[in-house]
C-alpha cells in the first residue's frame, strides 16, 4: 500500500468518524432544545455541548479531507486532532482515579472505559506518528520543528480540555473535602 493511500485511509477514517459521532449529535439538536425549555438541562450546558459537537465535527471532517486531498493544513489539523484525541483520553484517568477513591466504586464499566480510553491513545498514537514521519511530513511540504509543534499541540490541547472542563473540575474539588 502506497503512502497516498494509506494518508487516504485516515482521511476518509476521520471523516466518517466525524459523521458517525459528532454528524449524528448535531442532528439531536431539536431534543437538546426540547430539554432546555423544559428545564431539563441548562441553556449553558446544552450550548456547550453543541458549541463542542460542531468544533469536533468540523475538526475531524476538515482534518479528514484536507488528508484525503493531500493539504498542508489538513496534515496540520489531522496531527492536532490525534494530540488532542490522545490528551483528551488521558485527562479522564485521574477524574477516574477520584471517582473511585470518593465513591468507592470499581465497576465494570469504569474498566471498560479504562480499555476503550486506553485503545483510543494508542490508534492516536499510532496514527500521529504514521503523520510525524520524515517521508509523510516532506510529502505534504511540512518544515515546521517536529518537537516544537508537537509542544505547541499539546499546549493548546490541554488549554482547550482545561477550559471545556474547569467548573466539572472546581466541582469534583470541592466534593472531595
Amino acid at each position: 500500500m502506497t503512502k497516498d493511500n494509506l494518508i487516504k485511509i485516515i482521511g476518509i477514517g476521520m471523516v466518517l468518524t466525524g459523521i458517525s459521532f459528532y454528524g449524528k449529535s448535531i442532528l439531536s439538536l431539536p431534543l437538546l432544545i426540547k430539554n432546555v425549555l423544559n428545564a431539563k438541562e441548562s441553556t449553558l450546558s446544552a450550548l456547550k455541548y453543541l458549541t463542542l459537537t460542531v468544533i469536533y465535527f468540523a475538526l475531524y471532517t476538515s482534518s479528514g479531507i484536507g488528508l484525503i486531498f493531500t493539504k498542508k493544513w489538513g496534515w496540520y489539523l489531522g496531527s492536532f486532532n490525534f494530540v488532542f484525541i490522545i490528551i483528551r483520553n488521558l485527562y479522564i484517568f485521574p477524574l477516574f482515579i477520584i471517582s473511585l477513591v470518593k465513591d468507592n466504586d470499581f465497576s465494570n464499566s469504569f474498566l471498560h472505559l479504562i480499555i476503550g480510553n486506553c485503545g483510543t491513545i494508542l490508534i492516536g498514537l499510532i496514527l500521529l506518528s504514521y503523520l510525524l514521519k520524515t517521508e509523510i511530513r516532506e510529502h505534504f511540504l511540512i518544515k515546521t520543528n517536529k518537537r516544537n509543534l508537537l509542544i505547541f499541540m499539546i499546549v493548546i490541547s490541554v488549554l482547550i480540555i482545561g477550559v471545556r472542563d474547569l467548573p466539572y473540575f472546581i466541582n469534583v474539588a470541592k466534593s472531595i473535602r
